[in-house]
């Protein structure tokens, strides 16, 4: 199901946690690059992309140099890669890399990553190109998580809180829109 989907897919794309999963365990990383054409962003924390890399048949190392990490493995998939820790690294399939300007503990949470895919889907279905997105969406998505901090600890941060942020950090930096 999964090779079907991807292989029909003709826009942009996040693809994260089960999708992530889906893929490794499906043995499918060789034909992301072929699918993805630099449309897809996979958006895994330092477990999921262990998992992709060694279902390619090859030994993680994500950890020692998550930076060099990404850009090979967005290169070697074909697809931009938002490698989500600390630091958050964004990665292009030219293999550029990019950091998060900030590393903020309250991303630590549960949901947080599904709020990041959410933030990136939304500004690809805006009609921002893949690696425009991703790295728009981290900014967004750390100064939401920032904005939310200001009124709670770290320690008490749910996913929701950021969310909440998210029409303040917009209109703070966006405006209107017009």
């Amino acid at each position: 199901m999964v090779q079907s989907t991807l292989s029909n897919l003709t826009i942009p794309a996040v693809l994260d946690a089960d999708a992530l999963n889906a893929i490794a365990a499906g043995g499918l990383t060789a034909e992301l690059k072929e699918w993805s054409g630099g449309r897809f962003i996979l958006t895994p924390h330092r477990g999921e992309m262990d998992r992709l890399i060694q279902s390619s048949g090859e030994a993680a190392r994500v950890d020692q140099s998550p930076m060099e990490e990404a850009a090979h493995w967005a290169e070697r998939f074909g697809c931009v890669i938002v490698l989500k820790g600390s630091p958050t690294v964004v990665a292009d399939p030219s293999g550029t890399a990019f950091v998060a300007p900030a590393v903020e503990p309250s991303l630590a949470t549960a949901g947080s990553g599904d709020t990041l895919a959410g933030i990136i889907g939304g500004l690809l279905a805006q009609g921002m190109e893949s690696l425009d997105a991703a790295i728009a969406g981290v900014h967004i998505g750390l100064a939401a998580a920032q904005a939310a901090c200001a009124d709670r600890s770290p320690r008490a941060m749910m996913a929701s809180d950021i969310t909440e942020a998210l029409p303040e950090v917009l209109q703070e930096r966006f405006g209107d829109g017009a």
